[in-house]
């Protein structure tokens, strides 16, 4: 079986399509969190993850957008930032969608226990196997699981840390865009084939750095700059 993860898609539909366009052949897909904010195409990307029931948790950015949505937003008022944007963008359907993306979502495929959850500590990273025991809790491990693995999208940066020798966690990295630091001019995203982790680095035509996308959001909102 071949899983795709994907993460952070940040209202960036091009990216989400060019990695699902490449990946076709993935039997499952899940999403790490973060669908909306930082992109133009918050509607469009919920529609696009909800049209294949791609699983998904809720990230901290979604819930930034359901929180401004929910105080009232004025949509006729120049945007100054892409959470305002987006909180105009989207509709009351699209917002209870959001809504009802759990924190916490577990699976289970060929012989590994997953728990995944946008992130874990803000940007920290989980170091110890009695933390990793703490963030997992109670949440079902499957009979006869080689071992667990919890998946945390939030930070941007692909990773895989193993604890001990029946569990780690892994990052797939950002769909939507990257950070500074890291200066690969493509989309990151990982797969799992048969229980083994693989991790991307697709190249396309859509991708842009979070700072182009500003520039392009001023660019449209040009009060937004002053």
């Amino acid at each position: 079986m071949k899983i795709l993860v994907i993460s952070d898609v940040h209202s960036n539909l091009g990216n989400l399509n060019a990695v699902l366009a490449f990946e076709s052949d993935a039997d499952l897909v899940y999403c790490a969190g973060d669908l909306v904010d930082v992109g133009f195409q918050p509607c469009e990307v919920i529609d696009r993850l909800r049209s294949l029931n791609i699983p998904a948790v809720r990230g901290n950015h979604d819930d930034h957008v359901i929180e401004l949505w929910r105080r009232g937003v004025d949509a006729d008022a120049v945007p100054e930032n892409f959470l305002q944007l987006n909180a105009q963008l989207l509709d009351a359907d699209r917002i209870a969608y959001l809504e009802s993306l759990p924190e916490r979502l577990c699976f289970s495929h060929d012989g590994v226990s997953y728990l995944m959850q946008h992130l874990y500590k803000g940007y920290e990273l989980l170091r110890s196997d009695y933390d990793f025991d703490e963030v997992w809790g109670d949440a079902p491990v499957a009979s006869g699981s080689r071992h667990r693995c919890i998946i945390f999208g939030h930070t941007h940066h692909q990773a895989v840390t193993w604890l001990a020798s029946d569990r780690c966690w892994i990052n797939p990295g950002s769909v939507g865009y990257n950070r500074p630091q890291d200066p690969f001019p493509g989309t990151r995203y990982l797969t799992i084939c048969d229980g083994e982790v693989a991790f991307h680095r697709l190249e396309h035509p859509a991708w842009c750095s979070r700072s182009e996308l500003r520039r392009r959001f001023e660019e449209r909102y040009p009060k937004a700059a002053e």
